[in-house]
């Protein structure tokens, strides 16, 4: 029985042998195989045994099988060659091969003249840095980023390199919620900055970008627009504006810098103002040119003196703008005022109508500070009669046709403001300087001459009216340049249509005081701007 057991124990033994031996040359062996495209299945080229290793140990086999493959048989690479089977790619992750396709430089790619962001200098604090986070939640526990949300939530960066004044405005036009009555696209009415192309021509803006009196002039064709130059305001009224505009969500406040002064590179900026931490005297930058750097907070004193460096183009300073919308008196932009609907009041060629070629906010405003002074000056009127026909032919016909216009909108019914301004003197002393003109043919082809006196007529009356309107409501200091006398006897003319009884011309005193206010706001707000 012991003999039979040590014979089983030695078959068992070869057997398993033999099994090993086995699944170690199918590990081993080198074998070619036919790969084809139309079928699906593997069969080998040669199906001659190889020689099998002699394997003494565990320790050889281990070294066995970290011999590198044996190369194909002579006849399987054949094979492959008659059939041209080779595969269709390559792989050589080394880049070694001298087939190795280069990889992308900066010159195919054109990366050498391009920038992807600048670094923020380190005294600029980045609106996502932890600091950044801090100061941001400072601006809201201390009241001062009531504007923030209104002005992220239409946040717009720049569609053009130089479009950082037609983009911020946009952004805080979208904000204040202003509906620019024109169309964007499909359906929608929306600001973009490449939609506004008022002041000054869209080719130049898109070269060189807005100066700060186009900026302003731009503004102010959609909506309020207080401006602020930096050599009026100290650091103190700039801080009291930072408060007042971060504290609402009504009004905002954009800057005119110089990034230079903020050790940025480049030069004239324009940006919204986000947010104010006065504890920390930190000022939060909304940047529209994302493409370059970040939002960030930045110093009060620094981005006030980041307004002073003296722009190249104007040969000014900068400054900062105060925007707000009254939806109840939308603005009307000088630039969209049709020319040819403008009613006359001189055919005068010395008129500022005709001495201007474009009409802006800015050179209206010089119409008033400085071009009817000078006129009035030079004329030397040494009667009423002649100082009104000085003054009303140099009154732009723009002018007239955008308070005739503002009227529309606010007055529902303007016959009381006519009727209260053809009774005062005033009125009877501007009709006799302008009497009615002749008709002109050649302006109402087609119609009978009856009708031609008729509509010159009411044209002609509407002038008068609205030149008496203009007469009582501008301020002194436009007269300023009167002879003594004729002063004193207008003065006393305002004073008297002005001085009815309590009740009485109610709706022509409002008007009068809105656009002596206006004048002045215009005065004060572009005077300085040429």
């Amino acid at each position: 029985m012991a003999s039979n057991s040590t014979l089983m124990n030695a078959m068992v033994r070869s057997s398993s042998s033999i099994s090993y031996r086995s699944r170690l040359l199918c590990l081993t062996r080198p074998r070619a195989y036919n790969f084809s495209t139309s079928k699906r299945t593997y069969k080998p080229l040669s199906s001659a045994p190889a020689a099998s290793p002699a394997v003494s140990s565990p320790s050889a086999i281990t070294t066995a099988s970290r011999k590198p493959p044996s190369p194909l048989p002579v006849a399987a690479a054949a094979v492959v060659s008659s059939n041209n089977a080779a595969l269709p790619f390559s792989y050589d992750p080394t880049g070694l091969s001298t087939q190795a396709v280069k990889k992308p430089s900066c010159d195919n790619l054109n990366l050498k003249n391009s920038f992807y962001r600048r670094k923020l200098p380190e005294h600029l604090v980045s609106f996502t840095s932890p600091k950044g986070k801090q100061l941001f939640r400072q601006m809201l526990e201390s009241g001062y980023g009531e504007g923030y949300f209104s002005l992220v939530g239409n946040f717009t960066t720049q569609s053009e390199p130089a479009f950082c004044g037609p983009s911020s405005l946009a952004m805080v036009l979208n904000s204040l919620e202003v509906d620019p009555q024109r169309q964007w696209k499909g359906a929608w009415r929306w600001y973009s900055d490449e939609l506004l192309e008022c002041c000054a021509p869209a080719d130049q803006v898109k070269a060189k970008g807005i100066t700060f009196n186009q900026f302003a002039c731009l503004s102010k064709c959609h909506c309020d627009v207080q401006v602020r130059r930096a050599n009026q305001v100290s650091l103190e009224q700039f801080k009291k504006d930072l408060e007042m505009v971060c504290s609402r969500d009504d009004i905002h406040m954009v800057v005119s810098f110089s990034r230079k002064a903020l050790g940025q590179t480049g030069d004239g900026h324009f940006s919204p103002i986000g947010g104010y931490v006065p504890s920390a005297g930190m000022v939060l930058v909304l940047d529209t040119a994302r493409f370059k750097y970040p939002s960030y907070f930045v110093s009060v004193k620094e981005l006030w003196k980041s307004l002073f460096p003296i722009d190249v183009e104007t040969g000014s300073s900068r400054g900062y703008f105060l925007l707000s919308a009254n939806p109840d008196q939308p603005a009307i932009s000088l630039c969209k005022i049709p020319k040819s609907q403008l009613p006359e009041i001189s055919k005068s060629k010395n008129s500022a109508s005709n001495l201007q070629s474009a009409m802006s906010w800015t050179s209206l405003a010089q119409t008033f500070c400085k071009d009817l002074p000078s006129r009035i000056q030079s004329e030397n009127p040494q009667t009423l009669d002649r100082m009104i026909s000085v003054v009303l032919q140099g009154v732009p016909r723009e002018y007239a046709f955008w308070i005739s216009q503002q009227q529309a909108h606010r007055l529902r019914d303007t016959t009381e403001l006519i009727d209260s301004i053809r009774s005062t003197k005033l009125y009877s002393l501007v009709s006799s300087a302008f009497p009615v003109p002749s008709p002109d043919p050649s302006l109402y082809p087609g119609a009978s001459q009856k009708q031609r006196e008729q509509l010159v007529r009411q044209q002609h009356e509407g002038a008068l009216v609205f030149g008496t309107l203009f007469l009582m409501s501008s301020p002194s200091t436009l007269f300023l340049t009167l002879p003594n006398k004729v002063s004193k006897q207008f003065e006393q003319l305002r004073k008297v249509a002005l001085e009815s009884p309590e009740g009485e011309h109610r709706v022509l005193k409002e008007e009068v005081e809105r656009m002596r206010s206006g004048i002045v706001d215009l005065v004060n707000s572009f005077c300085c701007c040429g």
